[in-house]
């Protein structure tokens, strides 16, 4: 059993199906004993796997392509996450590029009755789009954002 949400923005709900977003996703999980490590703490792999879904979540709203996971960067655990503490992991598309999305992601631990929130995980993650035999594929500009010459997203009107 899990605990998990993906929370869009205002912006993605406003927007509809056939409009992109700025990708800004929250997942929020509750950390339940069956998520931790033997020290006692949120099981590294875990993590890394919320992280991904979030990133995935994040890229596909904002290109509305099918993509996969084609690597991480920069993936660092701060502070240890303890069961009964919720887990948000806030994501930010860094780049849209030719046929790759690049999404930043950001992971807060809270503990729900002191209100204490901290820095608790971080990482970058790049997906590529596919088409039907899963090649690499162009975003295209048909997408909420687009690519603009430097690769960052710029939306598109």
């Amino acid at each position: 059993m899990t605990a998990s949400l993906l929370t869009p923005t205002v912006a993605e709900t406003e927007g509809g199906p056939d409009r992109g977003t700025d990708g800004a996703v929250s997942l929020v999980e509750l950390i339940l004993p069956e998520h931790i490590n033997h020290h006692g703490t949120l099981f590294g792999g875990r993590a890394a796997e919320l992280m991904v879904r979030a990133a995935f979540v994040a890229a596909t709203r904002a290109v509305r392509r099918s993509l996969v996971i084609a690597g991480s960067r920069d993936v660092r655990f701060t502070s240890p996450v303890h069961p009964g503490e919720l887990l948000e992991i806030s994501s930010c598309i860094r780049r849209i590029g030719r046929t790759s999305v690049t999404v930043d992601l950001v992971g807060h631990a809270e503990d729900l009755v002191a209100g204490r929130r901290r820095p608790a995980m971080s990482g970058r993650f790049t997906l590529v789009a596919v088409d039907d035999q899963g090649r690499p594929a162009p975003i295209g500009s048909t997408t909420g954002y687009a690519p603009s010459a430097g690769g960052s997203s710029v939306p598109v009107q």
